[in-house]
């Protein structure tokens, strides 16, 4: 914890990323630690050094052996994915990840809006942002995705009364404001 908090220091003091990442990966070849992968994974994403992201949210998925731990990895992996567009490995990770002994609600909430983007298993969708919102009942970004897919699925109304609560809950989010008013126009 210490090594992070001095990690953060450095960053907030102008440390280029890549000289905290280059730092982190050599700590972790001397003292691995999850807690240190996770943070080196989280710069490598700033930094938008996607690949690397990728192999050290694995190594945490390899070595951890705390299941919320390894499936917060697992759902880190499938947004890079997302991120980088590659549809189809992302949703065969996120299938995937179903069967885990451990499921973070990203998952469900990803493969969701997988499925809305697609226009696919637009019931199942459904049904996975409803797992998701059982975990977190007002997070903004699952009630988003249930409005998507209550759109795709010709229920408006539905989606509306949603997406008015989520807008609610996070007034400043963009991207929910601008889905706010195109589907009040679309009313």
């Amino acid at each position: 914890i210490q090594i992070l908090h001095i990690y953060q220091l450095l960053k907030n003091m102008g440390v280029p990323i890549t000289q905290l990442i280059q730092a982190g990966m050599a700590t972790l070849k001397k003292k691995p630690s999850t807690l240190l992968l996770a943070a080196v994974a989280d710069l490598c994403i700033e930094a938008k050094d996607l690949p690397n992201a990728e192999k050290l949210y694995g190594s945490i998925m390899k070595q951890s052996k705390n299941a919320l731990v390894k499936a917060r990895a697992q759902y880190q992996i499938c947004y890079l994915l997302f991120q980088c567009g590659k549809d189809t490995e992302l949703e065969q990770k996120l299938v995937a990840a179903l069967g885990s002994d451990a499921v973070d609600p990203g998952i469900y909430n990803l493969l969701a809006y997988h499925y809305g983007t697609h226009n696919k298993n637009l019931d199942q969708a459904l049904s996975y942002i409803e797992k998701a919102l059982v975990t977190k009942p007002m997070h903004a970004p699952f009630l988003d995705t249930k409005a998507y897919v209550l759109v795709k699925l010709g229920k408006k109304e539905d989606a509306h009364a949603v997406l008015e609560m989520a807008h609610r809950h996070a007034p400043n989010d963009k991207i929910i404001q601008q889905r706010f008013i195109a589907l009040q126009s679309m009313l």
